[in-house]
């Protein structure tokens, strides 16, 4: 008899919460270089906390895509009947990589706008001085970007994904 929840199932469970950790991790940090987390939360303006949360859910947006394809992976190898953890790791990094490409590709395309809109020089200082109307016309063009990309990411991770085929 087949258990109901296979073990194994948590090792790309495991693999994914590990690469959304890192992505949040690295996407604070970023804010909070660019000044746009300030602690104490209490003291934040609106548009900051817009901006913020709009970047944050972005990037986060993004890394989803990988989702699919790492449990076809780990389906695959279990099909397989040969290790599961070491080619599982494998190419849970390559989806890593184009997922971290993609999160480049969309702060490079918000900072290419800001340069067209001329935000750099007074964007930051916008949103810092509470330009409500501003915070949000730069995170819709932020969540925009990253629909985009999750779906050109999603894409990529798709071709490099190993397929089984099952004639039943």
């Amino acid at each position: 008899m087949k258990p109901i929840l296979n073990p194994a199932i948590l090792l790309p469970i495991l693999f994914l919460l590990l690469q959304l950790l890192i992505i949040l991790f690295l996407s604070v940090l970023m804010l909070r270089r660019l000044k746009m987390i300030k602690l104490p939360f209490g003291g934040v303006e609106y548009s900051q906390v817009i901006f913020v949360c709009s970047t944050l859910f972005g990037v986060l947006f993004i890394a989803t895509a990988e989702v699919p394809a790492i449990f076809q992976t780990f389906k695959t190898l279990q099909n397989q009947s040969t290790g599961i953890t070491q080619p599982l790791a494998a190419k849970s990094a390559q989806f890593f990589v184009v997922i971290l490409f993609f999160e480049m590709l969309l702060v490079g395309l918000v900072f290419l706008c800001s340069k067209v809109f001329s935000w750099l020089e007074k964007g930051v200082k916008e949103i810092e001085n509470g330009n409500l109307p501003f915070s949000l016309f730069t995170s819709t063009i932020i969540i925009g970007f990253s629909i985009v990309l999750k779906i050109m990411a999603a894409e990529i991770i798709e071709y490099i994904t190993p397929h089984y085929l099952n004639f039943r």
